[in-house]
């Protein structure tokens, strides 16, 4: 596996209205806001775009590493395939952090100085690999030959849970990591609350998902409800609270109180319109859109 350090700086630009990106057809970007969540109102602040250095290119899979570095796939060192960028966002600067020959996705640091991603080359193959974040060495593989391996999250005990497929979520244990299928047709990223346990979609149709619980320690499913226009798109808030994405607008669901869906944040205000992926690390909230 080899891999290259190379720094650069980018600039965090302050969007108004629709950003001039746009203008130049698809392209998947990230973006950065100021978040506040007070009860049920949710405010956004300090808007400004990560991703204006590789504006028509593939951005995407946002990770932190703490506050102010983050880790994304881009491939804006080489429009064929994906690498993974560390980015700073105190200092704006960039380092590579891979050069394969498979495109790198899905970058999720862990413990040790680490981060897994996973090696994908044409879609054939998968390879679950973890490198050292200060490039000290190459590496090494956890798990050869996962093709249909869509998503995957660790928790803080080191278990690790995947998507592979149509949307089977497994538990893989153990060194081995012996794999137990827990649920089928798991469509969105996998998020993990302040108890340890797993939330995410569970598509019963094109018109029909719900938001539901994996209680890791007494392995039992729990049904919130159904997600706003059966999105896929969700995060996490400390405040036990999921945010959904559908088209520009997010909308705020209170797992304590099991209320109502509540709209809000419009994002078509800074030329925001299809949502794709979302994160929250503190005050800070990252949206990645096409």
């Amino acid at each position: 596996m080899n891999q290259v350090f190379r720094i650069l700086s980018f600039g965090l630009v302050i969007l108004h209205g629709l950003s001039a990106i746009h203008m130049y057809g698809q392209s998947s970007n990230i973006y950065a806001f100021n978040i506040t969540n007070s009860g049920d109102n949710v405010t956004l602040t300090n808007a400004r775009i990560l991703t204006a250095f590789n504006a028509n290119g593939k951005n995407i899979d946002p990770a932190f590493i703490n506050e102010s570095t983050l880790l994304i796939s881009s491939n804006y060192f080489d429009k064929s395939q994906q690498d993974i960028i560390k980015m700073d966002l105190t200092t704006k600067k960039l380092t590579r952090l891979t050069q394969t020959p498979q495109s790198e996705v899905q970058p999720a640091p862990i413990s040790g100085g680490l981060f897994t991603v996973l090696l994908r080359e044409r879609q054939t193959s998968g390879v679950l690999h973890s490198y050292p974040i200060n490039l000290s060495n190459s590496g090494s593989t956890l798990i050869n030959n996962m093709p249909t391996l869509t998503n995957y999250k660790w928790t803080n005990d080191n278990t690790l849970y995947t998507l592979e497929g149509e949307g089977r979520l497994l538990e893989l244990q153990g060194s081995n990591f012996k794999r137990n299928l827990l649920l089928d047709n798991v469509k969105s990223n996998l998020l993990v609350d302040k108890y340890g346990h797993l939330i995410f979609a569970h598509s019963l149709s094109a018109n029909s998902t719900l938001l539901k619980k994996y209680d890791t320690k007494k392995k039992e499913y729990k049904t919130y409800t159904k997600t706003i226009n059966a999105t896929t798109v969700i995060t996490y808030l400390d405040s036990h609270k999921v945010l959904a994405a559908s088209g520009s607008k997010l909308y705020l669901y209170n797992l304590v109180t099991t209320s109502l869906w509540d709209e809000v944040v419009d994002l078509s205000e800074y030329g925001i319109d299809n949502v794709s992926e979302m994160l929250l690390e503190n005050n800070t909230l990252i949206v990645v859109a096409k």
